[in-house]
């Protein structure tokens, strides 16, 4: 009588996974799971577990005998190839096996499958699973073998992320240049307005990002990414604290505007012409030549005098005249 044999009869093949891609950097396309981890039968894999199913009953003749038992199962398990030097034996109905099995996984399938056959009472499953090396060459040709594997099925997804990237990097550019374009009749002070459109710019090149994220098969990726930018915000906020708070006071000094290029101002007891301010600092050139940064959060924080911002001065300073001159004509000439 003839078996009508399950999937898990059939030699072990490469179990499909989902692609996992990232093309910023090579170290994250090895990380990230998907890549380079596809299984090639090793023992235990999941495709072991896809391909080892057992049949609900294995049949044989009603009137079979211990050695019909034992051919029907010998001949099962040596048409798998899973095992080495197999041999069944049957003595009452209560099978024996023995032989090496490639996983343990294949050694539980052989004694379930003994156990499904007819007429089959107990099963005393005899078989070892031999323990490989880890200088095996087998599980280096393996492991070589899924990382090439992984590579070739990745090498579309590979392509497609090369191009959003590129397009997401121009359309990143393009946009920053329209809204430089567009707000720089609103918004007056230069730093200001490259924040703005560096910030429009990021916002494009992050959606191709995620967008890469999501047809490589990403998406929980994708979404820890997006969760935990509130977090990453937060520790580099922490480790970088000086540096958020002059980029922050940078942006107040910038909306404020309590002096523009080419003013001259007194701030934190120096006193000089601006001459640019950055995410950083205010950079001043001193009455001698010299060039003087001020922290922006020393800037907002301190006494800024203006002395250009109003073109009428009131100042106060002293004349000497000679014994011998005309007081009277002095002071109506002053």
């Amino acid at each position: 009588m003839n078996l009508p044999f399950a999937d898990g009869m059939q030699h072990p093949t490469i179990a499909r996974r989902a692609p996992a891609f990232l093309l910023l950097s090579a170290v994250l396309l090895f990380a990230t799971p998907g890549f380079g981890q596809v299984p090639v039968g090793l023992p235990g894999s999941d495709a072991d577990a896809a391909e080892a199913s057992v049949p609900d009953a294995v049949a044989v003749d009603p009137s079979a005998s211990d050695a019909a038992i034992t051919r029907r199962l010998t001949r099962i398990l040596d048409s798998t190839g899973w095992f080495r030097e197999a041999e069944v034996a049957v003595d009452s109905g209560v099978v024996f096996l023995s032989g090496e099995a490639e996983s343990e996984l294949r050694r539980s399938w052989a004694g379930d499958l003994a156990r499904q056959t007819e007429a089959v009472v107990a099963v005393v499953n005899r078989m070892e699973v031999p323990t490989r090396s880890p200088w095996d060459p087998a599980l280096l040709r393996a492991e070589l073998g899924g990382l090439l594997f992984g590579f070739q099925r990745a090498v579309p997804y590979l392509f497609f992320a090369a191009v959003i990237l590129f397009l997401s990097a121009l359309g990143a550019r393009l946009a920053g240049s329209l809204t430089r374009r567009s707000l720089r009749q609103r918004i007056q002070t230069v730093l200001l307005l490259d924040l703005v459109a560096r910030a429009v710019g990021l916002v494009v090149f992050l959606l191709g990002f995620y967008l890469v994220l999501r047809v490589s098969g990403l998406t929980r990726l994708a979404m820890t990414l997006i969760g935990g930018t509130g977090v990453a915000a937060l520790v580099v906020g922490i480790a970088f604290r000086d540096i958020m708070e002059n980029f922050l006071a940078s942006l107040l000094i910038s909306l404020r505007r309590p002096f523009s290029v080419g003013d001259v101002v007194e701030i934190s007891g120096h006193t000089g012409v601006v001459q640019k301010v950055t995410t950083r600092g205010t950079l001043l050139m001193s009455f001698d030549g010299n060039h003087i940064q001020v922290p922006n959060a020393t800037v907002y924080k301190s006494q800024i005098v203006n002395y250009t911002a109003n073109p009428k001065r009131r100042m106060e300073f002293v004349v000497g005249i000679g014994y011998d001159d005309d007081l009277a004509a002095a002071q109506a000439t002053a």
